[in-house]
């Protein structure tokens, strides 16, 4: 089975998506708070050229550019911080079909999710290649994580990934206790083992630690549908 954190290329998507997004909203409230007037603007700023006129913000508007950075705060803080937090997702992540959680497969909270997205500044690095240090560290790390998610011990995996994040080659870490008496998840007794669920059982079979039927491991792990590599000595 596959890494469920190799997903990089669906990262980049998604991000491209969600800042675009922000951008869009950020856009519209400019031009919804700001006036046009005639003439250039000032060579000392404090507006945009559209053809002959200047846009911007004009004496006694005060109260509109605060509420253009409260906006732009507000949806740099939903999208990248409050919605991944506590849903696991953004809108990128929700089209391409990633999610964000922590090591136990759970979405990460908001203070997991804000340090994740204050790290950008060391992912961003070198800025004339806007990302590129995330980028590699992503594309390279046994898990997958950037910067951001390396310090807030965070994963990007698939969308129909459920359970803990498995390190390569091992079993997931959080794998269940074996209770004596529960059935398929008891430890195989001295005797012979008990068959393993049969291929018609897919799907109904629930995901849990079994006998190996491949005779490789004491224990190999149903995911509901199929064996996985993750195996128990």
């Amino acid at each position: 089975m596959q890494q469920p954190t190799k997903v990089v290329g669906q990262r980049v998507g998604a991000f491209i998506i969600d800042c675009l997004l922000s951008s869009a909203i950020t856009v519209a409230a400019w031009f919804a708070l700001t006036t046009e007037v005639p003439g250039r603007c000032p060579s000392s700023g404090g507006g945009y050229n559209i053809g002959d006129n200047c846009r911007g913000f004009v004496v006694g508007q005060e109260g509109n550019q605060t509420a253009f950075y409260l906006i732009t705060l507000a949806t740099a803080l939903i999208l990248f911080v409050i919605l991944p937090g506590l849903k696991g997702v953004t809108p990128g992540k929700a089209m391409l079909g990633i999610k964000l959680v922590n090591e136990e497969g759970r979405p990460p909270g908001v203070l997991r999710a804000f340090l994740r997205y204050i790290l950008l500044l060391v992912d961003a690095f070198p800025y004339i290649i806007p990302y590129l240090t995330g980028f590699i560290v992503a594309l390279n790390g046994e898990r997958n994580q950037r910067v951001g998610d390396i310090a807030a011990g965070t994963f990007v995996v698939r969308k129909d990934w459920e359970g803990p994040v498995p390190a390569v080659g091992q079993m997931p870490s959080g794998a269940p206790q074996f209770a004596p008496t529960s059935g398929w998840s008891a430890p195989p007794a001295t005797g012979p083992a008990a068959p393993p669920p049969q291929p018609q059982m897919a799907g109904q079979q629930k995901a849990d630690w079994y006998p190996d039927p491949h005779g490789q491991a004491r224990l190999r792990y149903w995911d509901g549908q199929r064996w996985t590599e993750h195996t128990s000595a």
